[in-house]
């Protein structure tokens, strides 16, 4: 009952206003305070909700990327160990103490190098024969 007579108010005002914008503007304002009364506190409820809605679609969108990044920055170590530790040889990352991963790091140095003199002496031998 009260929404018809914001209506007729709305509607005896633009008789009052002169030109067809301004008409327009009063309109909207009367109508727009009319749903509100009308609506009551709900409206409120309303704007509230909507803006809990608009902080959690935030939030949550900020989770899962923080999530996406951190899953690709463990598979891209992991990639990375594998690529500088040879497979057998992670034991090494979880070694207490400094010296004892020097000492382990010294050996698979050693390892490498005498793999390396084979291959450069293969690769020698190979030369020599072709």
């Amino acid at each position: 009952m009260f929404l018809i007579g914001a209506i007729a108010l709305c509607l005896l005002i633009s008789k009052f206003v002169r030109g067809s914008e301004r008409k327009a503007r009063w309109m909207a304002f009367c109508l727009a305070v009319a749903i509100v009364v009308t609506a009551g506190p709900e409206v409120f409820a309303a704007v509230e909700l909507t803006t809990l809605l608009d902080l959690l679609g935030a939030a949550l969108f900020l989770i899962a990327f923080s999530v996406g990044a951190r899953l690709l920055f463990v598979r891209a170590g992991s990639f990375i160990r594998g690529l500088l530790l040879p497979h057998g040889y992670d034991w090494l990352l979880y070694v207490p103490t400094l010296a004892a991963r020097a000492v382990a790091i010294m050996g698979i140095g050693r390892n490498a190098l005498i793999m390396f003199v084979f291959v450069v002496a293969s690769c020698k031998y190979l030369d020599a024969l072709m």
